[in-house]
């Protein structure tokens, strides 16, 4: 028998395995929350819950859940006339949505409990995440950077958002070296558009740079981008109209991609043709104004194996876009 180990029959090839000691347990993700229960509060101890879950996969997620749901619930089990089971279903919905933001994944994938929504809650999580934003908020961060651009960033800014307003179409590239103020830049960009109500989508390509970003996601998630993506001769994404995501991007005002120098070239052409989809346009993305940032002069798509024409053909500057 695979799941006997010493004469012991585990319950899973899992369990089984770590009776082997083959895989880590979950001692040092133990002490490391324990060690937080003691300073930080609910909502900081699901968000180290939710990176722990999707960054390290620990061996047996339920257990660690079961262990501190109390505290992570804290916050919700104080509210009036909340049950704790009520209160643990909230803390799980919270946590969904706090590991979606990172990897695009559900509570399902990460082998934890999978907490009760109402069916137009999941329905329109996507939808209200973009547009859950205060307008008033927003406009005074908007109105405090515009004040801080440069004079070069103030020409750029005007030109992009008047673009915006005239609902314009098109794919505009800023070239940003690092240190020139890119992020604070997208931010100015970002808050203006939520300041009116606006769907605007931040992403970009790699996970730290989309923390950078309020509201940011990696392109990978936002898009749902396929894994081989770059052996597809017609790459597109893995969306549906109809979805409450495909909803987000026909609303959408403007798209912005920071760090799009790293992206292989068909990531850009599946979220094309993609956006042509799901907003019945022919017009480049659809007719959505994007935005992509970067720097040629920093990483360049990784190609394995790659000669310097691979990795030129697999630049966005050989895409026919």
């Amino acid at each position: 028998m695979l799941r006997t180990v010493n004469g012991t029959t585990h319950e899973s090839f899992r369990d089984a395995c770590l009776a082997l000691g083959l895989l880590e347990d979950d001692n040092i993700h133990r002490q490391t929350l324990q060690e937080a229960c003691i300073s930080q509060s609910p909502q900081q101890l699901r968000n180290l819950f939710a990176i722990l879950h999707t960054q390290i996969c620990p061996s047996n997620p339920t257990e660690l859940w079961e262990e501190f749901c109390h505290e992570m619930s804290g916050d919700y089990a104080h509210q009036t006339d909340v049950t704790e089971e009520a209160a643990k279903n909230m803390a799980l919905i919270n946590l969904e949505d706090i590991i979606a933001s990172i990897d695009g994944t559900s509570l399902e994938n990460h082998s934890l409990p999978v907490p009760t929504r109402q069916a137009d809650e999941r329905k329109d999580k996507e939808y209200s995440r973009e547009t859950n934003y205060s307008c008033e908020d927003q406009g005074r961060i908007a109105d405090a950077n515009v004040k801080k651009l440069t004079p070069e960033q103030s020409v750029i800014y005007n030109d992009f958002t008047q673009k915006i307003q005239n609902g314009q179409s098109g794919l505009c590239f800023l070239d940003a070296p690092g240190g020139c103020g890119k992020t604070f830049f997208i931010e100015t960009i970002l808050a203006s558009q939520r300041a009116k109500g606006s769907i605007a989508i931040a992403t970009a390509s790699t996970g730290l740079a989309a923390t950078l970003l309020p509201g940011g996601r990696t392109v990978h998630s936002t898009f749902k981008v396929p894994l081989y993506i770059i052996n597809s001769e017609t790459p597109s994404c893995s969306i549906k109209k109809g979805t409450a995501l495909s909803r987000v991007l026909q609303d959408a005002s403007v798209l912005i991609i920071d760090e799009a120098t790293l992206l292989h070239r068909k990531v850009i052409e599946a979220i094309d043709t993609t956006l042509k989809d799901i907003r019945s346009s022919s017009e480049v993305m659809g007719g959505l104004l994007t935005l992509l940032c970067g720097d040629f002069h920093q990483i360049l798509p990784v190609i394995r194996q790659g000669t310097r024409a691979n990795i030129v053909d697999a630049c966005i500057k050989s895409s026919s876009l």
